[in-house]
C-alpha cells in the first residue's frame, strides 16, 4: 500500500510536469511569429556621453600640469605615472627623450584620450614632469581633455 501511494505520487508529478509543459508550449505558439525564443533587444551602441562632476571639475582646476618633483618623491612620481598608464590606458610606451628628458605616451594606441608625460631632470636633481592630453581615437571635448589631464597630473604628484 506504501509503494501505491509512492507511485500515485510520481504519476501526480508527471501529470503536473505535462500540464506545465502543454502551457508552455500554449504561450510559445501565441506569441508573435519569430519572437518566442529571442531574447530582450539591445540598444544600439551609442558613444559614451561626457559629463563632469562640478565638484571635481573645480578641484582640479588648480592642479598645475608642469611642476617639480624634489629627489626623495621623484621615482615615486615616475612608478605613479606608469601605473596610470598600464592600468588606465591600452599601453604607454616610452618616446625617445631628448637630453636629460623621457616621455611616456600611449599615442597610436587606439584610446579616447592621448596623454602624455614628460619628466625632465632638473639642476637640482629633481624631476620637471609636464602633462598634456589630446583627442585620440574620437573627438573629445577640450574642457574633458583638460580634466583628465589634470586629474592625472594630480595622481603623479601625490
Amino acid at each position: 500500500m506504501a509503494e501505491a501511494s509512492v507511485n500515485g505520487s510520481q504519476a501526480g508529478f508527471g501529470a503536473s510536469r505535462l500540464l506545465a509543459l502543454v502551457g508552455l508550449v500554449a504561450l510559445l505558439g501565441c506569441a508573435p511569429s519569430g519572437t518566442a525564443l529571442k531574447g530582450p533587444k539591445r540598444a544600439a551602441k551609442a558613444e559614451p556621453a561626457y559629463s563632469l562632476d562640478e565638484e571635481l571639475e573645480s578641484e582640479l582646476r588648480h592642479v598645475p600640469t608642469d611642476f617639480v618633483v624634489p629627489i626623495p618623491e621623484n621615482r615615486y612620481a615616475w612608478e605613479r605615472a606608469q601605473l596610470f598608464f598600464k592600468e588606465q590606458t591600452s599601453g604607454g610606451k616610452f618616446v625617445a627623450g631628448r637630453g636629460d628628458s623621457v616621455v611616456l605616451s600611449n599615442a597610436g594606441s587606439g584610446d579616447r584620450v592621448t596623454y602624455n608625460v614628460e619628466k625632465q631632470t632638473t639642476a637640482t636633481g629633481g624631476s620637471r614632469f609636464v602633462f598634456s592630453c589630446a583627442a585620440g581615437s574620437a573627438p573629445v571635448p577640450t574642457e574633458i581633455l583638460s580634466v583628465q589631464c589634470r586629474n592625472l597630473a594630480r595622481f603623479v604628484q601625490q
